[in-house]
């Protein structure tokens, strides 16, 4: 997987600057594969650990409010001595969250977990055990330790703390730049840019010549990290075209409703 080089933190890092009293999360979702983001967690710009979420029902890259859970229904939350269970001293829930149509989302917390099916839009921090008895403990060095042990400042609180919890993700967007197909009769070519409330697509297409024709894509909209589609309209015709991004982030399929072909496009 591809890391964010120093440049990239440092200007994340630029708008991130915690107060001692405060407990302030930044997730970095940085690649995907199989349904799966991966990502990096910093606590107060410490870093803690990988993230897992299910690409389909990920949270929005945002800044939300933070709240600490003491009773789990299902059993998710960090007691003392490793373990899990319905009653115990951290649970971190993210709150204030959206669906993209503006619905609420809830329930919403850190847990274990590292495939997609184990969340249905929850921010898993990696593999727990189980034992016969069907209990489940963190193993030693587990991020949700890690994450416990920065809230309270030990492993062993004798009681809870006041303190403002935020939890910031940052979606590194992968589809940023020039995308081109080339033949005998031209260039395809998608210019694509992200500001901080919408997504830009320019469709070029380049004659051998060097003139270029071109036309900006409406109704733009991001469906996933992997995902975007928008339309096209040119002499008096009009497209639904969606770009998926390969896995390895090297290429753009780009497909068009009612054609019967899709083409590759590599990015400049």
């Amino acid at each position: 997987m591809k890391t964010i080089n120093t440049l990239a933190l440092f200007l994340i890092f630029s708008n991130f600057i915690s107060a001692n009293h405060n407990f302030d999360n930044l997730i970095v979702s940085e690649a995907v594969s199989n349904n799966l983001t991966k990502g990096k967690l910093y606590v107060n710009l410490k870093y803690l650990g990988e993230t897992y979420e299910n690409d389909a029902q990920k949270i929005m890259a945002g800044k939300y409010p933070g709240n600490m859970r003491y009773i789990s229904a299902i059993g998710f939350e960090v007691a003392p001595m490793k373990t899990m269970g319905y009653i115990g001293d951290f649970l971190l829930e993210i709150g204030d969250v959206e669906w993209s149509d503006g619905k609420n989302r809830t329930n919403l917390l850190f847990h274990g977990g590292n495939r997609p099916e184990y969340s249905t839009g929850c921010m898993m921090l990696g593999g727990v055990i189980k034992d016969d008895t069907g209990n489940r403990h963190l193993p030693e060095g587990h991020t949700l330790l890690k994450l416990r042990k920065e809230f309270y400042g030990k492993n062993d609180p004798n009681a809870s703390l006041n303190k403002k919890i935020t939890i910031e993700i940052v979606d590194i967007f992968s589809f940023e730049g020039k995308w081109n197909f080339k033949d005998d009769e031209g260039i395809v070519q998608l210019v694509i840019s992200k500001n901080a409330n919408s997504i830009d697509i320019t469709y070029n297409f380049i004659w051998p010549n060097g003139n270029i024709i071109s036309h900006s894509a409406t109704n733009v909209k991001e469906v996933n990290s992997k995902e975007i589609t928008f339309n096209l309209s040119a002499n008096g015709s009009f497209k639904e075209c969606t770009v998926k991004l390969s896995d390895d982030k090297k290429y753009l399929i780009f497909s068009a409703k009612g054609e019967s072909e899709s083409i590759e496009l590599i990015k400049e």
